[in-house]
């Protein structure tokens, strides 16, 4: 008795661990002997005119809470209904541009943080503990 194995290779919208769900074209992805759930989420024009640029994520079976299989026009609605980015905020946070003068890149330096006011040394607009209740932040701002 013959097997045959399908890879899976179709639109759907996928949760991530029952809190983030992205909508796209969903695959297989092996890498590193590990095997990964890819989608790959299109470019989405909001009805403000706004474009959000396509982006791919992987994602460890492990993670994926709930795969929806859909046509392509379900899974490209979806997309634009959870304006998802492939980094958030907090995620992906800016850095201060490097100063020429500095060949080692900038050295950190007395701030006020912008939330509590407070004065701190670094290089972050928030001091260490705003940035970790920001962090805390579900929502991420």
């Amino acid at each position: 008795m013959s097997t045959t194995v399908e890879k899976f290779d179709e639109w759907a919208v996928v949760e991530i661990m029952g809190h983030k769900k992205f909508a796209g074209h969903v695959t297989e992805h092996a890498m590193g002997g590990a095997s990964f759930v890819r989608i790959d989420v299109p470019e989405i024009t909001l009805d403000n005119g706004q474009k959000l640029a396509a982006f791919t994520k992987l994602f460890g079976t492990g993670s994926v809470y709930c795969i929806s299989p859909c046509t392509e026009e379900t899974a490209k609605a979806f997309a634009a209904r959870f304006m998802a980015e492939s980094f958030s905020r907090f995620e992906a946070p800016r850095l201060p541009a490097p100063n020429p003068s500095e060949p080692d890149g900038p050295v950190s330096e007395m701030r006020t943080c912008h939330e509590c006011e407070s004065n701190f040394v670094g290089y972050s607009h928030l001091c260490p503990d705003c940035e970790v209740h920001a962090s805390d932040d579900p929502t991420g701002f």
